[in-house]
């Protein structure tokens, strides 16, 4: 835990009540989405029950508002500097904490779960204008596991006791391929997810990329003919070269018996934005492409497709 950085020093000999006091600030962390029912609506068919059950249950850590952890950075706005920081461990949904502050002008930076997910790191934490989160960065990346939370607060403190308050978004988002295998039995299927953000500013909730990478998917599966192939991730609202880009898409490679693989590219026009998850259905053929009937997912594929070597599947 880091000292709080401001001068002390002219407290010496002084009523040390004029250096700081005690501040209370409450903490509030929100889901925007109701998995249950999202998927409901999505997966609307009585033979999508099932897929529609396996897939909440995948997903039900990703879309929980009862967090881990929280972490409290406060920076000094004229300064750009950090003057203070303290994590805590919560398990719940809301918290409360007693923070001794001099008294100043500050802005406060608030997360939970990062330090739970591993794959989302802190980086340039020593100002408020650079403090960032950050995914992996190889060209293929393994996907969120837990939800992740941000909220923001600028501060005046005085000299008296005050309470603050915070509110903690969700930054992250979900997407999924249901993929209806038609009877079929290929030899393999291997789903990826790419066109998002590797990057989130805390101090503007902003996204952005530093280099296109590719997000894994995790599998599941029904038992009557139905596989779901979903990945937690940053959104794609992303800022490219100071233009914004919205455009992502799920790619699927399937081989069928006999046969060599076969790349399809669902490209979809509608941005997925944090707090979000979507659902592309597709219907496996027995040349082994993938057909859809959403209105905004354009289809490209590509036959003889040779897989490279960073193409496997956490299951």
């Amino acid at each position: 835990m880091l000292p709080v950085a401001a001068a002390l020093g002219s407290c010496i000999d002084e009523d040390l009540s004029k250096c700081g006091y005690d501040y209370t600030i409450s903490y509030e962390v929100h889901t925007r989405t109701n998995l249950s029912s999202t998927l409901a609506a999505q997966l609307e068919q009585s033979e999508e029950t099932a897929i529609k059950d396996k897939l909440a249950e995948a997903l039900s850590p990703v879309f929980n508002d009862q967090v881990t952890d929280l972490q409290l950075s406060f920076f000094d706005p004229a300064q750009a500097t950090l003057a203070h920081y303290e994590d805590h461990i919560i398990n719940a949904r809301q918290s409360a904490f007693t923070i001794y502050l001099p008294v100043a002008e500050y802005r406060h930076h608030a997360l939970a779960n990062q330090q739970t997910e591993t794959l989302v790191t802190q980086e340039q934490h020593d100002s408020h204008l650079t403090h960032r989160l950050v995914s992996e960065r190889p060209d293929t990346i393994a996907p969120h596991t837990l939800g992740v939370f941000s909220g923001r607060l600028s501060m005046v403190t005085e000299e008296r006791e005050q309470g603050f308050h915070v509110d903690l978004y969700m930054i992250n988002c979900a997407t999924a391929l249901v993929i209806d295998l038609a009877g079929l039995q290929p030899d393999d299927i291997q789903v990826y997810a790419s066109g998002f953000a590797d990057r989130f500013m805390v101090n503007d909730s902003l996204y952005a990329t530093d280099a296109t990478h590719i997000v894994r998917t995790r599998r599941v599966v029904d038992g009557a003919g139905r596989e779901a192939y979903y990945a937690a991730h940053f959104p794609s609202e992303l800022m490219i070269n100071g233009r914004a880009s919205g455009a992502w898409q799920m790619e699927g490679v399937i081989k069928m018996p006999g046969e060599g693989y076969v790349r399809t590219v669902l490209t979809v026009d509608t941005p997925m934005e944090a707090d979000e998850v979507r659902v592309i259905k597709a219907r496996l053929k027995d040349d082994g492409t993938l057909v859809t009937d959403a209105a905004d997912v354009g289809v490209s594929v590509s036959l003889d497709w040779k897989p490279g070597g960073n193409y496997d599947i956490e299951m």
